[in-house]
């Protein structure tokens, strides 16, 4: 056990880079001499008077142009803070006369969410749009307890992570509010000064050891810190942040636009964080890097690509809904600052930050012309992130696959153990989806969702294809060996190889190939490398709206409001149908934070002898039952990719779809 143990720390280790142990050894450092010494937190406070730069963070704001439902969420907000009622990752909470800042009961993630302050900026803008008292009554109140209750240095409210996000809510509120904030000249000064406070110890504290997605938000409060206050030190501010904005831009972003954490939230808030900087610069008539709108040129074609027909991101990686801007809203802001058309057609809404950019015209809905240079069905490689996109002749068949690996080997965090897993939607709604995150917090659950089991991909004899443990480590990763795509006559096709069960047997390798119809079926074939005595497991995980009835040991009905599907299982198998299951935990589906919700779970267990080969046909219910032979012979037809110089064998045989 403890032989174990150390195996997984060695694993997990050997990856960082050396400035990252130096960076957190420093961390843990300066938060015990922080809390042994107090007054050490003096040295950030302003010395003399401050004062603004007069800079604006947002020139072409457009209040009026918030859709009424998110101005809606965002009044409901301003009423649950007006009395102390505050609701994160689906958890509410209700203090009394005064907040308790520390709130030791409850999760780290949970704690963070009260200190990042986005009440703050539900605040600023409900006054903004409603002219509402009581909001800026709220928005003073809670910075000035904040203040009173957080000294300098102290807390998990001064990590810098959620000392960033903070800064940014409370610049962006005190910049809303305008004149109705500085007219309250105690407050006023008040509020510069731990905006000042802030900035002068995040320079101090930057996360080095965390680096991605963290150490972009970072940067992007320096900068907008920077810009709106005057002296020698806010300078400094503004070239750190923007020199490790740059520099991260062309580290993080991936040669194919995806970025290197591999998660399609975190690449939504990363794209969002780099435009309203962006936006900012330009406001002040600052200038950026010239490849700068290029890479977020790509970025935007990267989310564009790999949102579902429904307008959102698939749930791969550490991603949930609900905790980055609405991808329409970071698209359409895209749009208007990098004078880009749309490639895909979606929903004509902006949003808050489209808003605050100014790309909100009454008169631009046509902003989601969808481009010529993009084929209606098709496949298409992400081949640096490793995502592949399957797009049938409907605009609402889509199906994407994670074929990359579970991020940069430096920073794990948010990878899963879900290699070839994939989501589908089909009429435009979702079918099989991934299980999502319902926590950050080390314990059974999160290992769960990270785990192999709770994707739609193989599990082999109980054992993860990437060694992940704890909230976010790492041990083994596995890698594909190969991947290739293939466009033919009416189909798409993708085959990959990858080693995460090498820890099992030598040798021992997962293929899977997938071939989808253009019209409407999606075949997906399963192949260990080797004979042996082992427990092969697919699973598809069902989306909760989605109702599945089993009609023969192999043949299963799937339907919901837009359409009705069959999966027909393919070779000597033997299937398990399960939803909301205990120990061991299976069938759960975390579309948001805390939000845990029973799904069906369906899973194929290679029963056969021999080498482990199996499939699964999934396809529309109007459609004739086919005759399906599964066989896998030299005789078979072949599967050739010339580019990677490799010979897949396999054969469906006397398939007919029939007349719809």
């Amino acid at each position: 056990m403890m032989t174990n143990r150390l195996n997984r720390y060695w694993y997990a280790a050997r990856y960082y880079r050396p400035r990252q142990i130096l960076a957190r050894l420093s961390t843990h450092l300066k938060q015990y001499a922080l809390q042994q010494v107090p007054a050490l937190g003096r040295r950030y406070l302003p010395k003399g008077s401050v004062s603004e730069s007069g800079a604006t963070l947002f020139r072409g704001f457009k209040p009026e142009a918030i859709p009424a439902d998110e101005m809606e969420g965002l009044r409901t907000v301003v009423r649950d803070v007006h009395v102390n009622r505050f609701t994160f990752l689906n958890h509410t909470r209700e203090f009394g006369g005064r907040i308790d800042w520390v709130c030791s009961n409850e999760s780290r993630l949970w704690r963070y969410n009260l200190h990042y302050g986005d009440y703050i900026l539900a605040l600023a803008l409900v006054f903004r749009h409603d002219d509402d008292p009581d909001a800026i009554a709220d928005l003073r109140r809670i910075v000035d307890d904040w203040i009173v209750c957080n000294p300098v240095g102290l807390g998990i409210g001064w990590h810098a992570y959620p000392t960033s996000l903070r800064m940014v809510n409370w610049l962006y509120a005190l910049h809303l509010c305008g004149n109705t904030v500085r007219q309250e000249v105690e407050f006023y000064k008040r509020m510069l000064h731990s905006l000042y406070s802030q900035a002068a110890f995040l320079l101090k504290h930057l996360e080095f050891d965390s680096l991605g997605n963290h150490l972009v938000k970072n940067a992007k409060a320096l900068t907008l810190a920077g810009l709106c206050f005057s002296g020698s030190a806010p300078a400094q501010w503004l070239a750190a942040g923007e020199k490790i904005l740059w520099d991260q831009l062309e580290e993080q972003i991936l040669p194919d636009g995806g970025h290197y954490e591999r998660s399609p939230m975190y690449h939504t808030i990363l794209l969002s964080d780099y435009l309203e900087v962006l936006n900012s610069l330009r406001d002040n008539n600052l200038s950026v890097p010239m490849q700068v709108p290029e890479i977020l040129k790509r970025m935007t074609h990267w989310l564009e690509m790999m949102l579902h027909p429904d307008g959102d991101i698939p749930l791969l990686q550490d991603s949930v809904f609900a905790i980055s801007r609405k991808p329409g809203d970071v698209l359409r802001a895209a749009h208007h600052l990098l004078f880009r058309p749309l490639k895909r057609r979606l929903p004509a809404v902006g949003g808050t930050l489209s808003a605050l950019v100014g790309g909100c015209d009454h008169e631009d809905h046509e902003y989601t012309i969808p481009s010529v240079d993009e084929p209606l069905a098709g496949v298409y490689h992400f081949s640096d992130s490793g995502y592949v996109v399957f797009q049938g002749q409907a605009a609402g068949d889509r199906m994407i696959l994670d074929a990359g690996a579970i991020g940069p080997d430096h920073i794990p965090a948010h990878g899963h153990s879900g290699l070839f897993s994939f989501e589908l939607s089909v009429n435009g709604q979702r079918v099989f989806v991934d299980s999502g995150v319902g926590t950050y917090v080390a314990n059974f659950w999160r290992d769960y969702y990270r785990s192999t089991r709770a994707h739609n991909t193989v599990e082999v004899n109980n054992v993860n294809q990437s060694d992940v443990w704890s909230a976010f480590r790492a041990g083994r990763r596995a890698r594909t060996e190969f991947v290739a795509c293939k466009r033919g006559e009416g189909y798409s096709a993708f085959i990959g190889r990858h080693d995460g069960y090498v820890r099992i047997k030598p040798d021992l390798f997962h293929t899977r190939s997938i071939f989808v119809l253009d019209e409407g079926a999606w075949l997906i074939l399963d192949r260990l490398s080797r004979n042996s005595d082992l427990q092969a497991i697919s699973y598809f995980h069902v989306h909760p709206d989605v109702a599945v009835r089993q009609l023969d040991s192999q043949l299963f009905e799937l339907c919901n409001s837009s359409c009705e599907l069959l999966l027909l299982v393919l070779g000597s198998v033997k299937t398990t149908l399960v939803k909301g299951q205990g120990l061991p935990l299976q069938g759960w589906y975390a579309p948001e934070f805390g939000l845990d919700q029973p799904c069906s779970t369906l899973s194929v267990q290679f029963a056969g002898q021999g080498i482990p080969e199996w499939g699964s046909l999934i396809f529309r219910a109007s459609w004739p039952i086919p005759r399906v032979e599964f066989v896998w012979n030299d005789e078979a037809c072949e599967f050739l990719f010339e580019s990677m110089k490799l010979r897949r064998k396999g054969k469906i045989s006397r398939y007919s779809k029939g007349e719809k």
